[in-house]
C-alpha cells in the first residue's frame, strides 16, 4: 500500500507545477434556493429525539469501570464529552445542571481507568484514545461545575504529558497523527484552553509544532516524496483527517501565531497544503 501511494504521489508532481495555486476546495454544489420562506425548526421534536438517543446510549453503556477505557473514543469519557457539549446548548438550558451531573458520573470510571494506566507513559498523551483526552474533558467539565481545584489539577496533568511528546519517535507506530500522536495532543491543548478560558503554554506548544514539522520533513526526504511534509501511521501514508496529513496540517495552521513565529515552517506547511489541494478530484473528494 505504501509503495502504491508513493507511486501515485510522485506521478502527480508534474500536474502540481502546472496548476494554479489555490487556498480552498472548490464547491461544485449549487447555491441554496429559498422557495418557501425560512424553514422552521421543530424544537420539541428534536428534544424528544435527543431524549430517545440518550436513553439508548445510557442503557447500553453504564458508568462503570469496565466501560471506562479507550479514552473519549469508545469509553465513558466520550459520553461525558457528549453531555458536556449538551450542557452548552442554549435551547437546553433547563437541563444544563442534569447534563453536567451526568458528565461527572460518566467521567468517574474513565478517570479510574486513566489512573490505573498512567504508568504506560507513551499512551498518556493520546487525546482520542488515551489519558490526555480524559484529562481535558475533566478540566472542561469541572470548570463548568465551578470546581476550580479539580479543573486546575487536570489542566496540570495534561500539560505535564508534553514532555513525553518531545521524543521524536515516542510511538513506534507513528508519533504525529491525530488519535494518539502529537497532533491530537496539541489540538486537545487548544480545545482545553478555550473551554476553560486559561492561558495556553504557547512556547511549549510551538516547540511541539516544530517537532511535528521536522518529523514530516525527515520522513518526506527519507522517502523522496513530492510533498514537503509527510507522515506514516503503521507504515501507511494517510492523507485524511483521522490519521493523516490533513489533520496534521489543520493543527499547524490552527496554533495562534505559529506561522508568523516560524516562517520557514510556514513555507513548508503552505506547500504541503497546496500539494493536498492538487489531489482533489472533480467530485470534491
Amino acid at each position: 500500500m505504501i509503495n502504491i501511494i508513493r507511486s501515485l504521489t510522485k506521478g502527480i508532481t508534474g500536474i502540481m507545477s502546472a496548476q494554479r495555486s489555490v487556498r480552498y476546495f472548490p464547491n461544485p454544489k449549487p447555491d441554496y434556493q429559498q422557495e418557501t420562506g425560512t424553514p422552521s425548526i421543530p424544537k420539541e421534536d428534536l428534544k424528544n429525539n435527543l431524549s430517545e438517543i440518550l436513553d439508548k446510549i445510557t442503557s447500553h453503556i453504564k458508568p462503570i469501570e469496565k466501560n471506562g477505557g479507550n479514552g473519549i473514543y469508545l469509553g465513558t469519557g466520550g459520553i461525558a464529552y457528549m453531555y458536556y457539549h449538551l450542557s452548552k446548548i442554549p435551547t437546553l438550558e433547563a437541563e444544563r445542571s442534569d447534563f453536567l451531573n451526568k458528565a461527572v458520573e460518566y467521567l468517574k470510571p474513565a478517570l479510574m481507568v486513566a489512573s490505573c494506566t498512567a504508568h504506560k507513559k507513551k499512551d498518556v498523551p493520546s487525546f482520542i484514545l488515551g489519558n490526555c483526552g480524559i484529562y481535558a474533558v475533566a478540566a472542561a467539565v469541572f470548570n463548568a461545575t465551578g470546581d476550580e481545584s479539580q479543573c486546575k489539577q487536570f489542566i496540570q496533568m495534561y500539560y505535564e504529558a508534553a514532555t513525553i511528546c518531545k521524543d521524536f519517535n515516542f510511538l513506534s507506530c507513528g508519533s504525529d497523527e491525530l488519535f494518539v500522536g502529537r497532533a491530537g495532543y496539541v489540538l486537545g491543548a487548544l480545545w482545553m484552553a478555550k473551554e476553560t478560558n486559561t492561558p495556553l503554554p504557547i512556547q511549549e506548544i510551538y516547540g511541539l509544532c516544530k517537532i511535528i514539522v521536522q518529523s514530516g520533513r525527515n520522513y518526506s526526504k527519507r522517502h523522496q516524496l513530492p510533498c514537503p511534509l509527510m507522515y506514516a501511521y503503521y507504515q501507511v501514508e494517510y492523507l485524511g483527517a483521522a490519521h493523516g496529513l490533513c489533520s496534521i496540517l489543520q493543527l499547524l495552521i490552527s496554533v495562534p501565531g505559529y506561522l508568523d513565529a516560524a516562517p520557514t515552517d510556514a513555507t513548508d506547511i503552505k506547500r504541503s497544503i497546496d500539494y493536498l489541494l492538487s489531489l482533489q478530484s472533480d467530485e470534491g473528494s
